[in-house]
């Protein structure tokens, strides 16, 4: 069992959704949306995800496909094993 979180800020007046994938499939969303004139919004998730030694996370821009996502130390995701099988 393995703790996975996301934590991401759109650019000025744009809407992202972010996924948590395991082996391509969808765990988890999270979305920002920074309406105009707002500078930025932040959007997080945290999941508990059972995987198998040949199991892959991934994180993925769903949308809206182009880098809108402000980076710069802000966006971020992490995960570290919660208990063992």
């Amino acid at each position: 069992m393995y703790v996975f979180s996301v934590s991401v800020i759109s650019e000025n007046g744009h809407f992202i959704e972010v996924d948590i994938e395991k082996n391509g499939f969808r765990v988890a969303r999270v979305y920002g949306y920074g309406s105009p004139g707002e500078v930025k919004s932040q959007g997080s998730v945290t999941t508990v995800i059972d995987l198998d030694s040949n199991d892959e996370v991934a994180v993925k821009l769903t949308w809206p496909g182009t880098t809108v996502l402000h980076g710069n130390g802000y966006s971020s995701f992490s995960g570290y094993l919660l208990s063992r099988h």
